[in-house]
């Protein structure tokens, strides 16, 4: 395997120790709820908060992976009663995915964890850089949403 060798400069350098910081942390409050749900399984619910309904299909194109492999997925999110199914309104033939108040509950408490480390690490931040940092990680967030097509938001707070 070729290994990429990163730009040398100090923003890149900067935006690598970023990154990993934020794996970190993402990590770590993820590890509140991996005995109970995978990470695939919690993509699914953050798709369902963030965005409301879908149908497996949708989720399949969205998360990449093989629809059977979404059904799986989504059968045990439904045993755990993450998720419900229900047919579409549109369609009856169609099957809508919806997030339950009890994967609500489980997406709030991996959320919370995040933003309360967060806010420590805000907290160690000079007052006077605050909106510096702001920006550049909006400015940040909006780049790697151009590049990946996704949305990387903050529409989802508890």
């Amino acid at each position: 395997m070729q290994q990429i060798e990163p730009k040398s400069s100090e923003l890149t350098e900067a935006l690598l120790s970023a990154s990993r910081a934020m794996v970190a942390i993402a990590a770590k409050s993820f590890s509140l709820v991996e005995d109970k749900i995978t990470l695939s399984q919690y993509r699914v619910l953050i798709i369902l908060a963030t965005e409301g309904s879908q149908p497996p299909s949708a989720l399949s194109i969205r998360l990449e992976l093989k629809p059977y492999f979404i059904t799986r997925i989504c059968d045990r999110l439904i045993e755990s009663r993450l998720i419900t199914r229900k047919s579409s309104t549109l369609d009856r033939r169609k099957i809508e995915l919806i997030i339950t108040k009890k994967g609500k509950n489980l997406v709030s408490k991996v959320i919370n964890a995040r933003i309360a480390t967060l806010n420590v690490i805000a907290d160690k931040i000079a007052a006077d850089k605050h909106k510096r940092v702001a920006e550049a990680f909006a400015c940040f967030a909006y780049e790697a949403s151009e590049l990946f097509e996704e949305r990387f938001h903050s529409e989802w707070l508890p």
